[in-house]
């Protein structure tokens, strides 16, 4: 029974003390420590797309101060229209993970 306690508290990153500490309190126990990876890699990722969309914004507005207006804004249309869904998605994720970073899932 201790070796699945053990086996159990570091599949969440804990000690087997942290573990059985937060067993025996009621204290929440984190996610899985390979979710958590997880949804870091998942942050970076959306951050690494976010700073493309903020790059590809300004070349916009460069362009357009450039009087290449309307044809320089139609070949950044089809990236532009996915900013806010992109953005949403981010938002929620790092929410989720700033806000309740041990929560299991």
């Amino acid at each position: 029974d201790a070796e699945v306690l053990i086996l159990k508290a570091r599949a969440l990153g804990l000690s087997y003390g942290q573990y059985v500490g937060r067993l025996v309190s009621g204290t929440p126990l984190p996610a899985p420590a390979a979710r958590r990876d997880a949804d870091r890699v998942a942050l970076r990722q959306s951050c690494d797309q976010l700073a493309a969309l903020a790059g590809d914004i300004n070349a916009l507005i460069r362009l357009i101060r450039l009087a290449k207006g309307a044809e320089a804004a139609r070949q950044f249309g089809d990236r532009m229209r996915g900013l806010e869904a992109d953005v949403r998605r981010h938002i929620d994720l790092a929410s989720r993970l700033v806000a309740h970073p041990e929560d299991e899932r």
